[in-house]
């Protein structure tokens, strides 16, 4: 199936392989991508493809979540299918909450 959000070009043109400050990215993005928790103090950054599989702190392999859903993704109640840079210039997370269902939501 062809990934309606996903733009070769756009993708191309972004530095989303370069290794983020993950102090930085927690700044900017400011909250959790799945619940919305904005306290910073909570807040961490998820690498989609993890370490040990080569996944690196990347701006297209991570994204931040609270401690609460980390610990959730950890436990494979909350599963991140995978983030797509689209048309709008933006990212999009594709995943499934808690209760099961899919979600694709910009970020």
């Amino acid at each position: 199936m062809i990934n309606p959000f996903y733009s070769e070009t756009l993708y191309m043109d972004k530095n989303v392989n370069k290794i983020v400050n993950k102090k930085e990215k927690k700044d900017r993005d400011c909250e959790c991508v799945i619940c919305g928790c904005k306290d910073r103090t909570l807040l961490d950054l998820h690498r989609i493809v993890e370490g040990k599989k080569g996944g690196e702190y990347t701006e297209h392999n991570t994204v931040c979540v609270c401690v609460t859903c980390h610990r959730f993704i950890g436990e494979n109640r909350i599963k991140i299918l995978g983030k797509y840079f689209c048309s709008s210039g933006k990212f999009v997370l594709n995943y499934i909450d808690i209760t099961g269902k899919e979600n694709l939501k910009e970020i």
